[in-house]
């Protein structure tokens, strides 16, 4: 049903009914594939479940978080619970689907920084200002990630300068049989002032480029279709870029292509 929903909403009568039959089989031979792997998630919500029906300890995670509210609807209005399976399933979903994008992301961050000294120290001076992991053990809180507006610029730029995508060259030729999704890569790359440069004070509050350019940032979608897990994305990128710049003096080793 989502297969169908999402060719009727994204290709319309422009997928014939066979190519459209042959791409579920190949969507479902992939998941099939994937879910292969012996990880029992069901278990894991099964065991959540009954710790926040059966306790008044506080939620610690996300699906801690998750459970409460299922649990309220179902009591509150009488809706029907989901299995521990359905549960672990979505579980699943959240936890791979950032796998790729966000490993990505870490790791263009610490190249683009390790290629901008100038942005990397004024990314350090500003963790220092609200956060000193040396002279104390007070941990980097949500509130002070809050305050870095340039630590959260970075992560911005280094996902428009770097959209978590394969990039084909010139010279690419794409496998037969290969299922090819459309790029976000040059709407990130369109509207903005120098939009091959890396530059993470356009973020800022003095220029506001995300506002002016909203409909060309796409790393996260648009609209009602938006990634869910956008905010957790940029969160996670600035906790990252913060603590490991913060704790690590590094120099990468480069080679000529290493960066294409």
């Amino acid at each position: 049903m989502n297969l169908e929903t999402s060719q009727t909403i994204f290709v319309g009568p422009y997928l014939n009914e066979e190519s459209a039959m042959q791409f579920n089989v190949d969507y479902n031979d992939f998941n099939v594939g994937l879910t292969t792997i012996p990880i029992d998630f069901h278990v894991c919500t099964e065991h959540c479940k009954k710790k926040m029906m059966q306790s008044d300890e506080e939620p610690t995670c996300l699906i801690d978080f998750w459970m409460v509210e299922i649990l309220k609807a179902h009591n509150e209005q009488n809706l029907t619970a989901y299995t521990n399976r359905e549960l672990g399933g979505y579980l699943f979903d959240f936890l791979f689907a950032s796998q790729d994008a966000s490993t990505s992301s870490l790791l263009w961050a610490v190249a683009l920084l390790d290629t901008h000294p100038t942005i990397l120290e004024k990314v350090r001076t500003e963790v220092a200002r609200f956060w000193k992991p040396k002279s104390h053990d007070e941990p980097l809180t949500g509130e002070m990630l809050r305050e870095m507006k340039y630590v959260e610029a970075v992560a911005l730029e280094v996902l428009r300068f770097k959209p978590p995508e394969f990039q084909l060259t010139d010279d690419y030729v794409i496998p037969k049989g290969t299922i090819v999704f459309p790029s976000i890569n040059d709407s990130c790359l369109q509207g903005f002032p120098e939009a091959e440069k890396f530059d993470p004070d356009r973020f800022m509050e003095e220029r506001q480029e995300d506002r002016f350019y909203k409909k060309n940032f796409l790393v996260f979608g648009t609209g009602p279709h938006a990634c869910l897990g956008q905010k957790y994305a940029i969160n996670h990128l600035m906790l990252f870029i913060a603590i490991f710049t913060a704790l690590v003096g590094f120099k990468r080793h480069k080679k000529s292509d290493c960066d294409d």
